[in-house]
């Protein structure tokens, strides 16, 4: 299919350079589990509120195919990522 995918991967990269220059980083510890596990629900309601709540003919926003993924999961998986590997939470993961 079309790369469309990698344009908004360029795009929430050079938005996060843009922020980063300013922003204080943000500091945190890893999360209980549990409470990742809520978070994921939480995404996934919105998610789900999103994509029955919008008309199709909204479908390609910004050349973005279905684009409520964007919204309910690109963006907020792209945000923890750099929150996580900002906050090396791999570690954490490790010494689980």
């Amino acid at each position: 299919g079309p790369p469309w995918f990698i344009l908004w991967l360029l795009n929430f990269t050079l938005i996060y350079a843009v922020i980063a220059q300013f922003a204080a980083p943000v500091k945190m510890n890893m999360p209980h589990p549990v409470i990742l596990l809520l978070f994921g629900a939480f995404l996934s309601a919105a998610f789900y509120g999103v994509a029955v709540g919008v008309p199709q003919e909204w479908q390609y926003l910004g050349n973005m195919v279905k684009w409520w993924y964007g919204i309910g999961l690109y963006i907020p998986f792209f945000t923890a990522g750099i929150i996580a590997g900002r906050n090396d939470w791999m570690k954490s993961v490790e010494e689980m």
